[in-house]
């Protein structure tokens, strides 16, 4: 709250913020990797895991990706 209350203008209206952590471990029980990834706000573990195994949905994200890009050029 000390850091919100330093940060918000007090003029401003708040309408609601959330905060949630679901299964928190400690740092020295996340196991090393030398891999990382982006994660977006709305996928699940599971959403993660199967898309990864799916190599068409990957072919068909990294095509989407290129239209986009192309788009923006």
């Amino acid at each position: 709250m000390a850091l919100f209350d330093r940060i918000i203008d007090k003029g401003l209206l708040t309408r609601r913020i959330n905060l949630v952590a679901c299964n928190v471990i400690k740092e020295e029980d996340v196991p090393e990797s030398k891999s990382y990834e982006q994660l977006s706000t709305f996928d699940t573990e599971e959403t993660t895991q199967s898309c990864e195994d799916d190599e068409k949905t990957l072919e068909k994200a990294r095509a989407l990706q290129e239209a986009m890009l192309t788009i923006k050029h």
